[in-house]
Protein backbone atom coordinates (compact mmCIF):
# COMPACT_ATOMS: atom_id res chain seq x y z
CA UNK A 1 0.00 0.00 0.00
CA UNK A 2 1.28 3.52 -0.70
CA UNK A 3 2.63 5.42 2.15
CA UNK A 4 3.12 9.42 1.83
CA UNK A 5 6.02 11.25 3.42
CA UNK A 6 3.71 13.72 4.93
CA UNK A 7 0.52 15.20 4.89
CA UNK A 8 1.04 18.44 2.41
CA UNK A 9 2.07 15.36 -0.29
CA UNK A 10 -1.09 13.37 0.67
CA UNK A 11 -2.86 16.68 0.46
CA UNK A 12 -1.58 17.52 -3.12
CA UNK A 13 -1.93 14.18 -4.56
CA UNK A 14 -5.69 14.00 -3.92
CA UNK A 15 -6.21 17.51 -4.87
CA UNK A 16 -4.52 15.99 -8.40
CA UNK A 17 -7.05 12.98 -9.05
CA UNK A 18 -9.98 14.82 -7.63
CA UNK A 19 -9.07 17.28 -10.92
CA UNK A 20 -8.98 14.43 -13.14
CA UNK A 21 -12.21 12.97 -11.79
CA UNK A 22 -13.42 16.16 -12.62
CA UNK A 23 -11.68 16.49 -15.89
CA UNK A 24 -12.83 13.04 -16.97
CA UNK A 25 -16.34 13.65 -16.27
CA UNK A 26 -16.78 16.90 -18.23
CA UNK A 27 -14.85 14.79 -21.29
CA UNK A 28 -17.80 12.16 -20.72
CA UNK A 29 -20.57 14.99 -20.40
CA UNK A 30 -19.11 16.68 -24.09
CA UNK A 31 -18.79 12.98 -25.56
CA UNK A 32 -22.59 12.30 -25.08
CA UNK A 33 -23.55 15.85 -25.50
CA UNK A 34 -21.90 15.48 -29.37
CA UNK A 35 -23.27 11.70 -29.94
CA UNK A 36 -26.67 13.75 -29.61
CA UNK A 37 -28.35 12.99 -33.62
CA UNK A 38 -29.25 15.45 -35.32
CA UNK A 39 -33.26 14.55 -34.56
CA UNK A 40 -32.57 14.59 -30.67
CA UNK A 41 -30.73 18.43 -31.01
CA UNK A 42 -34.04 19.38 -33.24
CA UNK A 43 -36.39 18.07 -30.83
CA UNK A 44 -34.35 20.16 -27.91
CA UNK A 45 -34.84 22.88 -29.96
CA UNK A 46 -38.42 22.81 -31.12
CA UNK A 47 -39.01 22.01 -27.34
CA UNK A 48 -37.38 25.40 -26.66
CA UNK A 49 -39.36 27.60 -29.45
CA UNK A 50 -42.75 25.90 -27.87
CA UNK A 51 -41.69 27.41 -24.36
CA UNK A 52 -40.71 30.06 -25.75
CA UNK A 53 -44.07 30.51 -27.51
CA UNK A 54 -45.96 29.62 -24.21
CA UNK A 55 -44.11 32.65 -22.60
CA UNK A 56 -44.94 35.06 -25.22
CA UNK A 57 -48.59 34.02 -25.41
CA UNK A 58 -48.76 34.53 -21.22
CA UNK A 59 -47.09 37.57 -21.93
CA UNK A 60 -49.69 38.55 -24.70
CA UNK A 61 -52.90 37.78 -22.49
CA UNK A 62 -51.32 39.78 -19.40
CA UNK A 63 -51.11 42.85 -21.63
CA UNK A 64 -54.03 42.42 -22.98
CA UNK A 65 -55.89 42.12 -19.50
CA UNK A 66 -54.06 45.42 -18.65
CA UNK A 67 -55.80 46.97 -21.91
CA UNK A 68 -58.76 45.55 -21.32
CA UNK A 69 -58.76 46.94 -17.92
CA UNK A 70 -57.68 50.12 -19.10
CA UNK A 71 -60.49 50.55 -21.64
CA UNK A 72 -63.10 49.56 -19.27
CA UNK A 73 -62.37 53.34 -17.66
CA UNK A 74 -64.06 54.57 -20.73
CA UNK A 75 -67.57 52.68 -19.65
CA UNK A 76 -69.34 51.60 -16.30
CA UNK A 77 -69.09 47.94 -15.34
CA UNK A 78 -71.71 45.79 -16.46
CA UNK A 79 -74.13 44.43 -13.67
CA UNK A 80 -75.88 41.52 -15.60
CA UNK A 81 -73.94 38.32 -15.04
CA UNK A 82 -73.74 35.64 -17.68
CA UNK A 83 -75.35 32.53 -16.58
CA UNK A 84 -72.00 30.18 -16.53
CA UNK A 85 -73.82 26.57 -16.10
CA UNK A 86 -72.69 24.66 -19.25
CA UNK A 87 -70.50 27.28 -20.46
CA UNK A 88 -68.18 26.61 -23.25
CA UNK A 89 -67.90 24.28 -25.48
CA UNK A 90 -65.12 21.87 -27.69
CA UNK A 91 -65.97 20.05 -30.46
CA UNK A 92 -65.38 16.24 -32.44
CA UNK A 93 -64.45 17.64 -36.01
CA UNK A 94 -65.52 14.42 -37.80
CA UNK A 95 -65.01 15.65 -41.45
CA UNK A 96 -67.72 14.48 -43.20
CA UNK A 97 -69.84 16.49 -46.02
CA UNK A 98 -73.21 16.64 -47.30
CA UNK A 99 -73.34 18.69 -50.56
CA UNK A 100 -77.05 20.91 -50.85
CA UNK A 101 -78.20 22.10 -54.29
CA UNK A 102 -76.24 25.07 -55.14
CA UNK A 103 -75.11 25.92 -51.56
CA UNK A 104 -72.27 24.70 -49.06
CA UNK A 105 -71.00 21.17 -48.20
CA UNK A 106 -71.67 20.89 -43.82
CA UNK A 107 -70.69 18.41 -41.95
CA UNK A 108 -72.38 15.13 -41.16
CA UNK A 109 -70.98 13.42 -38.02
CA UNK A 110 -69.80 15.77 -35.27
CA UNK A 111 -69.23 15.83 -31.59
CA UNK A 112 -71.42 18.25 -29.37
CA UNK A 113 -69.92 20.87 -27.59
CA UNK A 114 -68.13 20.24 -23.96
CA UNK A 115 -66.80 22.98 -21.58
CA UNK A 116 -63.11 22.94 -21.17
CA UNK A 117 -60.84 24.88 -18.54
CA UNK A 118 -59.27 27.74 -20.82
CA UNK A 119 -63.16 28.62 -21.79
CA UNK A 120 -63.78 28.53 -17.89
CA UNK A 121 -61.27 31.14 -17.49
CA UNK A 122 -62.68 32.92 -20.49
CA UNK A 123 -66.31 33.45 -19.33
CA UNK A 124 -64.65 34.44 -15.72
CA UNK A 125 -62.44 37.22 -16.99
CA UNK A 126 -65.37 37.86 -19.26
CA UNK A 127 -67.53 38.52 -16.94
CA UNK A 128 -65.72 41.31 -14.87
CA UNK A 129 -64.44 42.84 -18.16
CA UNK A 130 -67.72 43.23 -19.61
CA UNK A 131 -68.93 46.24 -21.18
CA UNK A 132 -71.80 47.65 -19.33
CA UNK A 133 -75.69 47.97 -20.62
CA UNK A 134 -76.82 51.63 -20.59
CA UNK A 135 -80.10 52.38 -19.34
CA UNK A 136 -80.05 56.21 -20.18
CA UNK A 137 -80.41 56.15 -24.10
CA UNK A 138 -77.83 58.43 -24.63
CA UNK A 139 -74.67 56.78 -24.28
CA UNK A 140 -73.32 53.74 -26.19
CA UNK A 141 -71.05 50.97 -26.06
CA UNK A 142 -67.69 51.58 -27.82
CA UNK A 143 -66.78 55.18 -29.71
CA UNK A 144 -64.10 53.77 -31.55
CA UNK A 145 -65.42 51.94 -34.10
CA UNK A 146 -64.49 52.88 -37.37
CA UNK A 147 -67.37 54.14 -38.48
CA UNK A 148 -69.17 54.48 -35.37
CA UNK A 149 -72.72 54.12 -35.03
CA UNK A 150 -74.42 52.28 -38.66
CA UNK A 151 -77.36 53.49 -40.79
CA UNK A 152 -78.90 52.67 -43.90
CA UNK A 153 -79.85 56.19 -45.67
CA UNK A 154 -82.37 56.74 -48.11
CA UNK A 155 -80.50 55.60 -51.25
CA UNK A 156 -79.74 51.80 -49.55
CA UNK A 157 -76.10 52.37 -49.04
CA UNK A 158 -74.71 51.44 -45.19
CA UNK A 159 -73.03 54.81 -43.53
CA UNK A 160 -71.61 55.89 -40.74
CA UNK A 161 -72.31 58.73 -37.79
CA UNK A 162 -70.97 61.41 -40.39
CA UNK A 163 -73.15 60.17 -43.68
CA UNK A 164 -70.26 58.97 -45.70
CA UNK A 165 -70.39 54.81 -46.84
CA UNK A 166 -69.80 52.07 -44.03
CA UNK A 167 -66.96 49.94 -46.11
CA UNK A 168 -67.19 46.79 -43.90
CA UNK A 169 -65.05 44.29 -45.24
CA UNK A 170 -65.24 40.71 -42.63
CA UNK A 171 -64.92 37.47 -41.82
CA UNK A 172 -67.41 34.53 -40.89
CA UNK A 173 -66.95 31.65 -38.59
CA UNK A 174 -67.62 28.29 -39.40
CA UNK A 175 -70.29 26.80 -37.70
CA UNK A 176 -70.19 27.49 -33.74
CA UNK A 177 -70.80 24.59 -32.16
CA UNK A 178 -68.08 22.42 -34.44
CA UNK A 179 -65.40 24.95 -34.18
CA UNK A 180 -65.82 27.27 -31.17
CA UNK A 181 -62.39 27.27 -30.97
CA UNK A 182 -61.20 29.87 -33.25
CA UNK A 183 -63.69 32.49 -31.36
CA UNK A 184 -60.79 33.11 -28.66
CA UNK A 185 -59.23 36.89 -27.93
CA UNK A 186 -56.54 36.28 -29.88
CA UNK A 187 -58.03 34.94 -33.04
CA UNK A 188 -60.39 38.15 -33.24
CA UNK A 189 -57.50 40.63 -33.11
CA UNK A 190 -55.71 38.23 -35.59
CA UNK A 191 -58.78 38.77 -37.89
CA UNK A 192 -58.79 42.76 -37.49
CA UNK A 193 -54.38 43.21 -37.33
CA UNK A 194 -53.33 40.81 -39.83
CA UNK A 195 -56.48 39.99 -41.89
CA UNK A 196 -57.45 43.55 -42.34
CA UNK A 197 -61.58 42.69 -41.37
CA UNK A 198 -63.73 45.38 -39.43
CA UNK A 199 -66.10 43.04 -38.71
CA UNK A 200 -66.85 39.76 -37.72
CA UNK A 201 -69.86 36.96 -38.50
CA UNK A 202 -70.66 34.32 -35.50
CA UNK A 203 -72.66 31.44 -37.65
CA UNK A 204 -75.35 29.70 -34.89
CA UNK A 205 -76.34 26.96 -37.03
CA UNK A 206 -79.86 26.22 -35.76
CA UNK A 207 -80.55 22.93 -37.19
CA UNK A 208 -77.30 20.89 -38.49
CA UNK A 209 -75.76 18.45 -36.20
CA UNK A 210 -75.98 20.16 -32.51
CA UNK A 211 -77.63 23.06 -33.86
CA UNK A 212 -79.04 25.31 -31.46
CA UNK A 213 -82.46 24.11 -32.22
CA UNK A 214 -81.60 20.18 -32.89
CA UNK A 215 -79.44 18.97 -29.37
CA UNK A 216 -76.93 21.54 -29.35
CA UNK A 217 -76.03 23.17 -25.58
CA UNK A 218 -78.08 26.37 -25.83
CA UNK A 219 -76.51 27.84 -22.54
CA UNK A 220 -72.64 27.27 -24.16
CA UNK A 221 -73.41 28.54 -27.68
CA UNK A 222 -74.98 31.72 -26.52
CA UNK A 223 -71.83 32.23 -24.31
CA UNK A 224 -69.68 31.70 -27.15
CA UNK A 225 -71.64 34.20 -29.05
CA UNK A 226 -71.25 36.24 -26.04
CA UNK A 227 -67.54 35.74 -25.88
CA UNK A 228 -67.45 36.91 -29.57
CA UNK A 229 -69.20 39.82 -28.98
CA UNK A 230 -66.81 40.93 -26.67
CA UNK A 231 -63.66 40.24 -28.15
CA UNK A 232 -65.23 41.90 -31.29
CA UNK A 233 -66.33 44.92 -29.14
CA UNK A 234 -62.70 45.18 -27.97
CA UNK A 235 -61.28 45.30 -31.16
CA UNK A 236 -63.38 48.02 -32.32
CA UNK A 237 -64.95 45.74 -34.99
CA UNK A 238 -68.74 45.24 -35.84
CA UNK A 239 -70.00 41.64 -34.95
CA UNK A 240 -72.70 39.65 -37.08
CA UNK A 241 -74.97 37.26 -34.91
CA UNK A 242 -76.00 35.19 -37.54
CA UNK A 243 -78.79 32.97 -37.31
CA UNK A 244 -77.94 30.43 -39.30
CA UNK A 245 -80.61 28.85 -41.23
CA UNK A 246 -79.67 26.36 -43.83
CA UNK A 247 -80.90 22.52 -43.83
CA UNK A 248 -83.58 23.27 -42.00
CA UNK A 249 -84.48 25.43 -45.06
CA UNK A 250 -87.47 27.78 -43.79
CA UNK A 251 -86.68 30.09 -41.25
CA UNK A 252 -90.53 29.44 -39.91
CA UNK A 253 -89.58 26.18 -38.49
CA UNK A 254 -88.03 27.23 -35.55
CA UNK A 255 -89.39 31.11 -35.48
CA UNK A 256 -90.49 30.70 -31.92
CA UNK A 257 -86.78 30.08 -30.79
CA UNK A 258 -85.31 32.81 -33.26
CA UNK A 259 -88.32 35.36 -31.24
CA UNK A 260 -86.57 34.27 -28.33
CA UNK A 261 -82.94 34.31 -29.05
CA UNK A 262 -83.46 37.68 -30.37
CA UNK A 263 -85.38 38.57 -27.88
CA UNK A 264 -82.57 37.90 -25.38
CA UNK A 265 -79.85 38.90 -27.59
CA UNK A 266 -81.13 42.41 -28.32
CA UNK A 267 -82.01 43.18 -24.72
CA UNK A 268 -78.59 42.39 -23.51
CA UNK A 269 -76.54 44.72 -26.64
CA UNK A 270 -79.08 47.34 -27.14
CA UNK A 271 -76.49 49.91 -26.25
CA UNK A 272 -73.93 48.45 -28.34
CA UNK A 273 -73.22 50.59 -31.70
CA UNK A 274 -71.48 47.60 -33.16
CA UNK A 275 -73.82 44.44 -33.04
CA UNK A 276 -75.46 43.41 -36.20
CA UNK A 277 -78.60 41.34 -36.06
CA UNK A 278 -78.96 38.93 -39.06
CA UNK A 279 -82.27 36.42 -38.99
CA UNK A 280 -82.03 34.32 -41.48
CA UNK A 281 -78.74 32.96 -43.22
CA UNK A 282 -80.25 31.22 -46.51
CA UNK A 283 -84.03 30.15 -46.39
CA UNK A 284 -83.84 27.33 -49.72
CA UNK A 285 -85.87 24.33 -50.37
CA UNK A 286 -88.31 26.60 -52.52
CA UNK A 287 -88.94 28.24 -49.58
CA UNK A 288 -91.37 31.79 -51.09
CA UNK A 289 -90.71 35.09 -50.61
CA UNK A 290 -93.62 35.58 -48.69
CA UNK A 291 -92.97 33.02 -46.00
CA UNK A 292 -89.20 34.72 -45.26
CA UNK A 293 -91.15 38.23 -45.24
CA UNK A 294 -93.51 36.57 -42.45
CA UNK A 295 -91.22 35.27 -40.14
CA UNK A 296 -89.15 38.67 -40.38
CA UNK A 297 -92.19 40.82 -39.58
CA UNK A 298 -92.68 38.79 -36.13
CA UNK A 299 -88.70 39.10 -35.28
CA UNK A 300 -88.01 41.97 -36.59
CA UNK A 301 -90.49 43.93 -33.84
CA UNK A 302 -89.03 41.86 -30.95
CA UNK A 303 -85.63 43.32 -31.89
CA UNK A 304 -87.10 46.67 -32.08
CA UNK A 305 -88.60 46.76 -28.59
CA UNK A 306 -85.07 46.79 -27.13
CA UNK A 307 -82.67 47.84 -29.94
CA UNK A 308 -84.46 50.67 -31.58
CA UNK A 309 -81.98 51.08 -34.79
CA UNK A 310 -79.51 48.22 -35.26
CA UNK A 311 -78.81 47.22 -38.79
CA UNK A 312 -80.93 44.03 -39.37
CA UNK A 313 -80.48 41.63 -42.41
CA UNK A 314 -82.63 39.41 -43.28
CA UNK A 315 -82.17 36.24 -45.93
CA UNK A 316 -83.86 36.00 -49.31
CA UNK A 317 -85.11 33.15 -51.22
CA UNK A 318 -82.53 30.78 -52.94
CA UNK A 319 -79.67 31.04 -50.50
CA UNK A 320 -79.89 34.58 -49.59
CA UNK A 321 -79.50 35.11 -53.67
CA UNK A 322 -82.92 35.95 -55.30
CA UNK A 323 -82.65 40.07 -53.91
CA UNK A 324 -83.93 40.99 -57.05
CA UNK A 325 -87.59 39.60 -56.30
CA UNK A 326 -87.27 41.30 -52.45
CA UNK A 327 -86.57 44.71 -54.65
CA UNK A 328 -90.32 44.50 -55.43
CA UNK A 329 -92.03 43.65 -52.18
CA UNK A 330 -89.69 44.76 -49.54
CA UNK A 331 -90.45 44.99 -45.87
CA UNK A 332 -91.75 48.56 -44.63
CA UNK A 333 -92.35 50.38 -41.62
CA UNK A 334 -88.80 49.74 -40.30
CA UNK A 335 -85.79 51.73 -40.85
CA UNK A 336 -82.15 50.36 -41.14
CA UNK A 337 -83.02 46.95 -42.38
CA UNK A 338 -80.53 45.03 -45.26
CA UNK A 339 -81.00 42.06 -47.63
CA UNK A 340 -78.62 39.11 -47.66
CA UNK A 341 -76.95 38.35 -50.74
CA UNK A 342 -74.96 35.63 -51.17
CA UNK A 343 -72.66 34.21 -53.69
CA UNK A 344 -69.41 32.06 -54.18
CA UNK A 345 -67.29 32.93 -57.25
CA UNK A 346 -66.21 30.12 -59.07
CA UNK A 347 -70.20 28.79 -59.47
CA UNK A 348 -71.72 32.58 -59.32
CA UNK A 349 -71.14 34.85 -61.97
CA UNK A 350 -72.75 37.44 -64.38
CA UNK A 351 -76.09 36.18 -63.76
CA UNK A 352 -75.95 36.69 -60.05
CA UNK A 353 -74.57 40.14 -60.71
CA UNK A 354 -77.11 40.80 -62.97
CA UNK A 355 -79.81 40.07 -60.03
CA UNK A 356 -78.01 42.50 -57.45
CA UNK A 357 -77.74 45.37 -60.30
CA UNK A 358 -81.47 45.17 -60.34
CA UNK A 359 -82.22 45.09 -57.23
CA UNK A 360 -79.52 48.32 -56.79
CA UNK A 361 -81.35 50.00 -59.30
CA UNK A 362 -84.22 50.08 -57.10
CA UNK A 363 -82.07 51.33 -53.62
CA UNK A 364 -82.51 48.01 -52.04
CA UNK A 365 -80.25 47.90 -49.23
CA UNK A 366 -78.13 44.85 -49.85
CA UNK A 367 -75.25 43.25 -47.88
CA UNK A 368 -73.23 40.52 -48.79
CA UNK A 369 -73.20 38.61 -45.26
CA UNK A 370 -71.32 35.49 -47.07
CA UNK A 371 -69.41 35.17 -49.80
CA UNK A 372 -66.42 32.75 -51.07
CA UNK A 373 -64.33 32.15 -53.92
CA UNK A 374 -64.58 28.79 -54.60
CA UNK A 375 -67.38 26.67 -55.63
CA UNK A 376 -70.98 27.06 -54.44
CA UNK A 377 -70.57 23.73 -51.87
CA UNK A 378 -67.37 25.14 -49.93
CA UNK A 379 -65.22 23.12 -51.90
CA UNK A 380 -63.69 22.79 -55.16
CA UNK A 381 -62.22 24.88 -57.73
CA UNK A 382 -61.01 28.47 -56.14
CA UNK A 383 -61.23 31.36 -59.06
CA UNK A 384 -59.40 34.57 -58.16
CA UNK A 385 -60.20 36.36 -61.07
CA UNK A 386 -64.18 36.00 -60.81
CA UNK A 387 -63.48 36.88 -57.01
CA UNK A 388 -61.54 39.95 -58.27
CA UNK A 389 -64.32 40.71 -60.30
CA UNK A 390 -66.89 40.61 -57.46
CA UNK A 391 -64.92 42.48 -54.95
CA UNK A 392 -64.61 45.74 -58.04
CA UNK A 393 -68.52 45.13 -58.04
CA UNK A 394 -69.53 45.30 -55.13
CA UNK A 395 -67.51 47.92 -54.18
CA UNK A 396 -68.84 50.46 -57.20
CA UNK A 397 -72.34 49.44 -55.81
CA UNK A 398 -71.92 50.09 -52.40
CA UNK A 399 -71.86 47.18 -50.78
CA UNK A 400 -70.56 45.51 -47.56
CA UNK A 401 -69.16 41.72 -47.73
CA UNK A 402 -67.83 39.06 -45.11
CA UNK A 403 -65.98 35.84 -46.53
CA UNK A 404 -66.68 32.53 -44.98
CA UNK A 405 -64.92 30.77 -43.15
CA UNK A 406 -62.48 30.83 -40.34
CA UNK A 407 -61.63 27.50 -39.58
CA UNK A 408 -58.96 24.64 -40.83
CA UNK A 409 -61.98 22.80 -42.35
CA UNK A 410 -60.55 20.65 -45.03
CA UNK A 411 -62.36 22.15 -47.65
CA UNK A 412 -61.26 25.32 -50.13
CA UNK A 413 -63.50 27.87 -48.37
CA UNK A 414 -61.69 27.80 -44.95
CA UNK A 415 -58.75 30.30 -44.45
CA UNK A 416 -56.57 28.31 -43.10
CA UNK A 417 -54.95 25.01 -43.67
CA UNK A 418 -56.38 22.16 -42.82
CA UNK A 419 -53.06 21.21 -41.13
CA UNK A 420 -52.61 23.83 -38.65
CA UNK A 421 -53.88 23.27 -35.99
CA UNK A 422 -53.41 26.59 -33.93
CA UNK A 423 -56.23 28.66 -33.00
CA UNK A 424 -54.38 31.64 -31.61
CA UNK A 425 -51.63 32.54 -34.34
CA UNK A 426 -50.86 32.12 -38.14
CA UNK A 427 -48.02 33.11 -40.31
CA UNK A 428 -48.63 33.30 -44.00
CA UNK A 429 -48.03 30.03 -44.85
CA UNK A 430 -50.51 28.14 -42.23
CA UNK A 431 -52.87 30.49 -44.24
CA UNK A 432 -54.85 28.53 -47.30
CA UNK A 433 -55.10 29.69 -50.78
CA UNK A 434 -58.48 30.92 -49.50
CA UNK A 435 -56.99 33.18 -46.51
CA UNK A 436 -54.18 34.43 -48.40
CA UNK A 437 -56.23 35.66 -51.29
CA UNK A 438 -58.33 37.64 -48.50
CA UNK A 439 -55.28 38.81 -46.63
CA UNK A 440 -53.92 40.25 -49.86
CA UNK A 441 -57.38 41.68 -50.83
CA UNK A 442 -58.21 43.30 -48.00
CA UNK A 443 -54.86 45.02 -47.02
CA UNK A 444 -54.14 42.75 -44.00
CA UNK A 445 -50.56 43.09 -42.23
CA UNK A 446 -49.59 39.19 -42.81
CA UNK A 447 -49.59 40.01 -46.29
CA UNK A 448 -47.85 43.10 -46.77
CA UNK A 449 -44.93 42.98 -49.95
CA UNK A 450 -46.59 39.65 -51.09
Amino acid sequence: MFKFETKREKKVVLSCIGVMVVAILAIVALIMLLSLSIKDRKALHEENNSLVKENNSILYELLEDNDNKDNSNDVDEESNEVDSDDEETSLKDDETTSEENSSKEEETTLKPVETTKKEEQTSKEEETTKKPENNNNNTTVNSKLPFGKLSVNSDGILVGENGSEAKLQGISTHGLAWFPDYVNAESVKYCKEQMGANVFRLALYTAEYNGYCEGGDQNSLKQIVHNGVKYATDNNMYVIIDWHVLNDNNPNKYKDQAIAFFREMSSKYKDYDNVIYEICNEPCGGTSWSDIKNYALQVIPVIRENDKDAIIIVGTPNWSQDVDIVANDRITGYDNIMYAFHFYASTHRQDMRNKVTTARNSKLPIFVSEFGICEASGNGWIDENEANTWINFLKDNHISYVMWNWCNKQEASAMINSWNSSTTWWNYDDLSQAGKWLAKTYGGKIAEGR
